[in-house]
């Protein structure tokens, strides 16, 4: 399963690029679904060489739980858009900020936000959950201590 959050079409086509490189490896190709535009959860059924892209459709809720990875939990982060979302995977400790955070040489708030303030805090938000792994829409993940990481990106956010 892959999640693009948001689904803009900078990482429908990151999805396009990573299904072209190992989709096969699979054994099966997954079908398309629809773009999502609220919350955004979905990507597809948009086709690149070929090959449609895996998708999960539908929109998500604050604290709604997704059934994968033990329970994926839904994490409201307005502020890049209205609808930005994160996931929490509590059971593995694990967060998929989306564009809420940014870890580009230095843990920080997302860029190119439409609501500073609401960005600032969302991130205070995302500070505070027990992980440690962190997953960015852009940027290396850290794979280890993100807690820490996330926390001095709060404290660094004014």
């Amino acid at each position: 399963m892959l999640l693009t959050v948001p689904p803009g079409l900078d990482h429908v086509y990151g999805v396009l690029a990573w299904f072209t490189r190992i989709g096969d490896q699979f054994g099966r190709r997954p079908p398309g679904a629809g773009v999502g535009r609220r919350y955004g959860l979905a990507c597809g059924p948009v086709r690149r060489s070929g090959r449609p892209v895996p998708a999960l459709y539908g929109s998500s809720e604050e604290g709604q739980v997704l059934d994968f990875a033990g329970g994926a939990v839904v994490v409201a982060v307005p502020g890049h858009t209205d609808g930005s979302i994160a996931l929490h995977l509590p059971e593995m400790k694990v967060l998929v900020t989306g564009d809420a955070v940014a870890n580009v040489g230095r843990t920080m708030l997302g860029v190119f936000n439409t609501d500073r303030a609401r960005a600032v805090e969302s991130l205070h938000r995302l500070a505070e959950l027990d992980v440690d792994t962190a997953l960015f829409g852009h940027g290396e993940p850290i794979v280890h201590g993100a807690a820490i990481a996330l926390r001095r990106a709060a404290a660094a956010a004014v």
